[in-house]
């Protein structure tokens, strides 16, 4: 499946999937659904700009479905211009 063409069909999958473990576990809505989304982009050079768009939407629509409670993760690297300042990124988001 290419990405950037079925973004939308892909999207639907996920809500029959939703829709499919509603029933399989008799469940009364489809609120008692909790998903994690997990957007690894441990290495980016291997995705492209285009991509890397793509995914976030599609991570955020599932996020932030009506009625739901869902998390999500973002993996990616914490790059430094200066050599020896990473400790300083990471210092500053705590």
């Amino acid at each position: 499946m290419n990405v950037l063409q079925d973004a939308a069909a892909t999207f639907k999958q996920i809500e029959a999937f939703h829709k499919k473990i509603q029933q399989i576990e008799q469940l009364p809505s489809l609120s008692n659904i909790t998903s994690l989304v997990i957007v690894n982009w441990a290495a980016p050079c291997i995705f492209t700009a285009e991509h890397q768009r793509v995914h976030s939407n599609i991570a955020g629509a599932v996020i932030n479905l009506p009625e739901r409670h869902n998390i999500g993760v973002y993996v990616a690297p914490s790059y430094c211009r200066q050599r020896g300042t990473a400790w300083k990124q990471d210092v500053a988001r705590s």
